[in-house]
Order: structure tokens, then C-alpha cells, then sequence
């Protein structure tokens, strides 16, 4: 068994629900600076709330109890703000995954900008 733990969290416990629905959606276009107004607008529509407690118990690392054996792909966004390029590029190194960087894009970029078709 291996704990790979890459990516601190903070110490400050999250509540049982991150609140993300009905938030600002001013808030939202400044996570998406990749995205149009189009679909900064639906991305702030469709958020959900987010589990404290899997954030919370991803703080203690995750424990890999066999490295995977199917082919994976890792696309990197190179201006993550959220997960820093280099603690993703470790893991996918680590799991020998395929690497594909985008280093313009943000945490949400590869899904949600206007590069996403190209990704």
C-alpha cells in the first residue's frame, strides 16, 4: 500500500457542504478567466454543492493500494490555481500516465474555456 498525498489542503477543516449553487456569479467569472460569458453563465447555473467530508478525508492523502494498469491520460492545466501543474505532473508521473499540458489554461480551463473543444 502507498499514500500519495501531493497536495495540501490547509489545516482549517471544510464544512459538511461546500456551498458552490447559487453563488456569485461574479465569483465564477473570475475562476473561468478562459471562458466566454456564455459559458461562464451555464457553469454558474449548473454548480452543485461539494462534500466537506471527502475534502476532509482527502486531506490525509490517498491510499493506492495497486498502481492502476489501464492506459490513463493526465491533461494539465499549466495555470491551475487550484491544483499546481507540478503536484499533478507528480502523480501522473507516478502512475505512469500519458501527459498532455495546456500551460495558458486554468483549473477549470480544460472543460470550460474556449480551448476546450481543442482539448
Amino acid at each position: 500500500d502507498c499514500s500519495l498525498k501531493v497536495y495540501e489542503l490547509g489545516d482549517k477543516p471544510f464544512p459538511p457542504v461546500v456551498r458552490w449553487a447559487q453563488g456569485d456569479i461574479e465569483a465564477t467569472r473570475r475562476s473561468m478567466p478562459n471562458s466566454d460569458d456564455e459559458m461562464v453563465t451555464l457553469a454558474w447555473r449548473s454548480w452543485r454543492n461539494e462534500s466537506g467530508r471527502v475534502l476532509n478525508e482527502l486531506r490525509d492523502g490517498v491510499l493506492l493500494h495497486e498502481k492502476i494498469s489501464c492506459p490513463m491520460l493526465f491533461i494539465i492545466p499549466g495555470a491551475d490555481e487550484e491544483i499546481p501543474a507540478l503536484y499533478q505532473q507528480t502523480v501522473a508521473e507516478y502512475l505512469g500516465a500519458d501527459i498532455l499540458t495546456f500551460p495558458e489554461l486554468t483549473h477549470l480551463g480544460p472543460l470550460l474555456s474556449r480551448e476546450a473543444p481543442v482539448v
